[in-house]
């Protein structure tokens, strides 16, 4: 798989800048902004780097996670009630980890293609 074309990642990275750029630009909670910039970073991070590197399988399973703590972080920062701040995490969350979990197949593959092919002869 060539670098820079799987749309899984560019959807991940767009969820991580909207929720950088959401905690940067309007949110009242200092909780749910901590965590919705961080955990941006940490999306932008990871998507850089699996449209770098496709068929470096651990990316996925750091996107997954991150998807994973999005979902979770109203509750665990305690912002759940601030309603635009945790539907937004909700949101990004669930699509990064959608798209996630729809690259790993993907990525699978290709590490797959370039790490165990046989040369023929052999």
């Amino acid at each position: 798989m060539k670098a820079w074309t799987r749309w899984q990642d560019w959807v991940t990275l767009g969820a991580g800048v909207v929720a950088a750029f959401v905690a940067y630009a309007s949110l009242s909670s200092a909780a749910g902004a901590s965590a919705l910039m961080i955990l941006g970073a940490a999306m932008i991070v990871a998507a850089l780097i699996s449209l770098a590197m496709p068929d470096l399988v651990v990316m996925e399973y750091v996107k997954v996670a991150v998807g994973l703590l999005m979902i979770v972080s109203p509750w665990v920062f305690g912002f759940a009630t601030v309603s635009g701040a945790a539907t937004t995490a909700w949101t990004l969350g669930i699509i990064s980890l959608a798209a996630a979990l729809w690259a790993a197949p993907l990525s699978i593959v290709a590490h797959q293609h370039t790490h165990h092919h046989t040369p023929s002869g052999a």
